[in-house]
């Protein structure tokens, strides 16, 4: 019998903070058999947006909602990813794990298929970490591979912040992928020193770099008046053909905003 795939992703105020999440779970939906979107009660329209996702695949998506603890070195984001872990044991097969702000190109998904099929426990794929419009590679990237599929199993959990998984035994360090999965750390100039701000604040208070650079990015910001440098407004990323297509309108806007065309 065929292994399922279960895509799990875990949300909170992700339109504010600039995650293309949206584009990220459509990028693989067609690869998912069902999908789980767990919700930490934002204060901007990611909720909403949800909802409207969970009636254009009613059959598909599931959701949850959580409140996120306050607990240092960004373990909130482990904690409500193991609570959304705990909602879907019941479907079994292989979690995909998305997280809003990691983009999977569809020439993948056929791979990812038939890994879902193989006798392992963990995957562990490739990155390629860029930011400011995916115009350049991230400096100081804290890993270049990570756990991003699982076998649905209770001793199988998220690991710190949830930048990976730990509790399975037999993993795969997967090297066939035609494209490496694209993180998209502070792609959008008007999101940037938001997510920052919230970083240093809500998640990795304990961690003075985080504040540094929250600062940082607010003088940068203020010192060109909201404009954004010319990186930040190029329509098209040198990186393009890692990026799955229904992304590549996003590329060169200053802020993160749902399409509507994507809900319909």
């Amino acid at each position: 019998m065929r292994e399922r795939i279960v895509g799990l992703t875990v949300l909170k105020n992700a339109t504010a903070m600039g995650y293309p999440w949206v584009e990220a779970i459509l990028a693989v939906e067609p690869v998912c058999d069902h999908i789980h979107i767990a919700e930490g009660y934002s204060h901007d329209d990611t909720w909403d947006t949800v909802l409207r996702l969970k009636r254009k695949f009613p059959d598909k998506v599931s959701t949850s909602r959580y409140h996120w603890p306050k607990m240092d070195t960004g373990f909130s984001i482990g904690a409500a990813t193991n609570d959304a872990l705990l909602q879907v044991r019941h479907l079994g097969g292989k979690i995909l794990y998305v997280q809003a702000d990691e983009l999977w190109h569809p020439d993948n998904l056929p791979e990812l298929r038939r890994l879902a099929q193989e006798d392992y426990d963990a995957y562990i794929f490739p990155f390629l970490h860029l930011e400011h419009n995916c115009q350049v590679i991230q400096s100081g990237a804290g890993y270049q591979h990570a756990i991003r599929m699982v076998a649905n199993r209770d001793e199988i959990v998220a690991h710190r912040d949830a930048w990976t998984f730990e509790g399975y035994s037999k993993g795969l360090q997967v090297m066939s992928l035609a494209h490496p999965i694209v993180h998209c750390n502070y792609c959008f100039w008007d999101n940037k020193v938001v997510k920052k701000e919230v970083q240093a604040v809500e998640f990795y208070e304990d961690l003075g770099n985080y504040k540094v650079a929250a600062e940082e990015a607010r003088r940068e910001y203020d010192e060109h008046r909201g404009d954004p440098p010319a990186m930040y407004t190029n329509t098209e990323s040198p990186f393009g053909v890692h990026l799955p297509p229904i992304f590549l309108p996003m590329v060169g806007q200053r802020r993160y905003y749902i399409r509507e065309e994507l809900l319909r």
